[in-house]
């Protein structure tokens, strides 16, 4: 069932994130035409996402002495890496597009209101977050994690797979017995199944 639900949820960024695409750039058309995003609004965008960035870190810092002690535990490269890698905007675009609609419905169709205006310039600096998110860490998370050292497979993590790798198997051979063990299967050759 994790696997039909991890399914699901990448059909449904897919979706959010092709839609709130589209969306956005209907929204830069349009804020084009109608002089509402003008090119001071670029520079806005670019301080907001420098501005997000910072607090990520700083959050990540101030978290630091606990996540250093918990769970497979961190360390300076990973949290480095995590500060620099999460700015993704699903959650953020999700609700634009959901306040962008509500506006939309109430508003009068003849004119453009000032909460339209607001509205299409929120949905503009959300995701315009997005994509540079997609575009400047997307583009340079590889370098950075090789920067980082975290590009090489240290022995922690090879004990993590073989440990999973192991569970796994043993969580695959246990079903098969159950299945093996139904009437349905009862003439399956259990080492042909295995063997494949």
């Amino acid at each position: 069932s994790e696997t039909f639900f991890e399914i699901v949820e990448g059909i449904l960024n897919t979706i959010l994130f092709s839609l709130g695409g589209l969306v956005w750039g209907s929204i830069i058309v349009e804020n084009y035409r109608n002089k509402i995003w003008v090119g001071k609004d670029w520079g806005y965008l670019i301080v907001a996402y420098l501005f997000l960035l910072i607090i990520r870190a700083a959050l990540f810092i101030v978290t630091y002495p606990i996540t250093v002690r918990i769970g497979l535990k961190t360390n300076w490269p990973e949290t480095i890496f995590t500060i620099y890698s999460g700015l993704r905007g699903s959650v953020g675009i999700a609700l634009a597009l959901s306040l962008n609609s509500q506006v939309i419905q109430v508003s009068p169709e003849d004119e453009l209101t000032l909460y339209e205006k607001q509205t299409a310039q929120l949905y503009q600096m959300v995701g315009g977050i997005a994509f540079m998110t997609l575009l400047v860490n997307g583009s340079t998370a590889g370098p950075l994690l090789k920067k980082l050292g975290l590009a090489d497979e240290p022995e922690t993590r090879k004990k993590i797979v073989a440990s999973y790798k192991y569970l796994y198997e043993r969580s695959a051979v246990d079903t098969f017995v159950q299945l093996l063990t139904r009437d349905c299967f009862k003439y399956v050759d259990f080492s042909v199944i295995r063997f494949h």
